[in-house]
Parts: structure tokens; C-alpha cells; sequence
């Protein structure tokens, strides 16, 4: 005969989630959310005034993912008074355990309970921490898409009006460089290719990426796609080496400005330029050579 397995199941913590939408003065922070699912029941957690205040599928009122707005919303809150890291609203009331346990955790008759089910809990998400440096950081599908989703609409809209050479959208630039990486296996190169021009060309700026909700990762292999007056070629493409995610895009995007299709109607003065620029380009792109391997 099976025994039945009392072994409480491990909880699986989602990551947070950061759901913006653009507005006419830029990208509003809608909201951070985080999951977790425990012996089979799911709780979502939404951050309010410094803690983490549970709310129910029916607080929900609606998600909705386009080119200018990615986010999901709760309709206990206004999202009017929504500010990055924070929701201003009452407080909540209550710790991520408090939402777990309930609210009634200082009575006495619910101590001991508490204090089993917090040991329990707290062990289990411990154990969770200590997982493998690369398990951790292997983003699932949800993240993929969310980043994804984030950086199509940032994209679209930064680019909006914009022409390239040849007087075509200039969005189809980094939409093409973007197909070189696949959005869930390469997602921080898939991303990096759609942004890699937005903070160079646009308003747009690395706070704003963040705020907006892209990774940290993302956002550096952009920053470092991002010529600046103040750093000399030779060291612009020494960091961009130096970073794998910015190194394939950057290859990516050479390889799409110098495609026969679209170079061989710019005219000719041009394709001079470009043509040297380029080949510059790729030789300091090449990995650094070991000067002293045959000394």
C-alpha cells in the first residue's frame, strides 16, 4: 500500500514582476507583484507601502500587453498615484508573512501555529536561496516574455517618426537585429538588440529602462551599445567586447547595416564611410590577442 507523503511540498517563490504603461510624459510604474505557490495553492502579493499585501484574482481587473502598454493592474489601487518601488496608497498592513498567516498573528492562541508554520515556511525559502548561482538566473518563459513585451513597446515608441537612411521606419532596424537572437533561449540579447539604439537616439535613459522594468543585465549591454562623446572608439568597443550580450548584438548590427540589400542603394560616398567603419569595427571586436603567449 502507498504512504501518503506528509513531506510539506517546497514553495515556489516567483520572481517579481514590473508592469508599466507609457504615458504622454513617459512610462508610469503600474505595479510589482510576486507569487508563490505552497502544497498546491497559489498566493499573489502585490508591494504596498514597504510591504507585501496579498490580493485575490478578483482584484484584478484586467492585463493587457500592446505596443504601448504592458502591465497588469489591481483595482484596489489608483494607479494614477503608482510610483516606482512603492504604491501610494493606505498601508496594507502586515509583512509577506503576515499576508501568509493572516493578520491575527499577535494572538496568543495563534502563536505556536505561527511560529511552526514561519519556521517551516522560512526553511523552505531558505533552502530556495541556496540553490545553484546559475539556476537562479535562468529566467523562465514569463520573464522572457515580460522583457520581451517591455522592450518591443519602449522600441516602438522611442523610435516613432524616425527614419533611417534610406528613409525607411527606422524601428525595422532593431526589429531585424532583434531576429537574430530567439526572445526565450537568447532573451537578454533579443532585448538588448530591440533597445540597442533608444538611449543614444531618444529621451530615453537607463533610469528609465529600470524603472520601466528591464534588467539590470539588459540595460548595461545597452548603456554600453551607447556611444558617448567622452570615450574614444578603441575603448567603446574594448567594453562592448568585454560583454558577451553586447558583443553579439553589436556583431548583429553590423552585419544588418552592411546587408547587400540596403547597402547597395546608399550612395556611394557612403558606402565608403561605412564600408571602412565597419571593418574598424569588427577588427577591434576581435578577442584580445595574448601578446605575451610567445614570449
Amino acid at each position: 500500500m502507498n504512504e501518503l507523503n506528509t513531506t510539506p511540498e517546497r514553495p515556489t517563490i516567483e520572481p517579481q514582476r514590473f508592469y508599466t504603461r507609457f504615458t504622454d510624459t513617459g512610462f508610469l510604474h503600474v505595479g510589482t507583484f510576486t507569487g508563490i505557490t505552497l502544497n498546491g495553492e497559489r498566493r499573489y502579493f502585490m508591494w504596498q507601502t514597504d510591504a507585501w499585501k496579498e490580493i485575490y484574482l478578483s482584484g484584478f481587473e484586467y492585463y493587457r500587453d500592446d505596443d504601448d502598454t504592458h502591465f497588469a493592474e489591481s483595482s484596489r489601487v489608483d494607479v494614477q498615484q503608482l510610483s516606482p518601488g512603492a504604491v501610494e496608497t493606505e498601508p496594507g498592513g502586515g509583512s509577506f508573512l503576515d499576508a501568509y498567516f493572516g493578520h491575527d498573528l499577535d494572538d496568543p492562541i495563534n502563536q505556536q501555529g505561527r511560529t511552526k508554520k514561519a519556521d517551516e515556511l522560512e526553511a523552505h525559502i531558505s533552502d530556495a536561496d541556496n540553490e545553484d548561482e546559475e539556476d537562479d538566473m535562468l529566467m523562465t518563459e514569463v520573464d522572457a516574455m515580460v522583457q520581451h513585451g517591455i522592450a518591443v513597446g519602449i522600441a516602438t515608441i522611442a523610435h516613432r517618426g524616425q527614419l533611417d537612411k534610406l528613409g525607411y521606419d527606422y524601428i525595422d532596424h532593431p526589429a531585424r537585429v532583434a531576429e537574430s537572437f530567439d526572445w526565450l533561449n537568447e532573451p537578454v540579447e533579443h532585448c538588448t538588440a530591440w533597445l540597442h539604439d533608444v538611449i543614444e537616439d531618444t529621451d530615453i535613459s537607463a533610469s528609465d529602462l529600470l524603472k520601466a522594468g528591464m534588467l539590470p543585465e539588459i540595460v548595461t549591454a545597452v548603456e554600453l551599445m551607447t556611444r558617448r562623446t567622452d570615450v574614444a572608439n578603441a575603448d567603446y568597443y574594448d567594453r562592448i567586447r568585454q560583454n558577451p550580450a553586447a558583443l553579439a548584438v553589436k556583431l548583429a548590427d553590423i552585419n544588418d547595416n552592411l546587408a547587400d540589400w540596403r547597402f547597395r542603394k546608399l550612395d556611394y560616398d557612403t558606402q565608403v564611410r561605412l564600408s571602412n567603419k565597419y571593418f574598424h569595427a569588427r577588427q577591434l571586436l576581435q578577442p584580445a590577442t595574448d601578446e605575451t603567449e610567445n614570449s
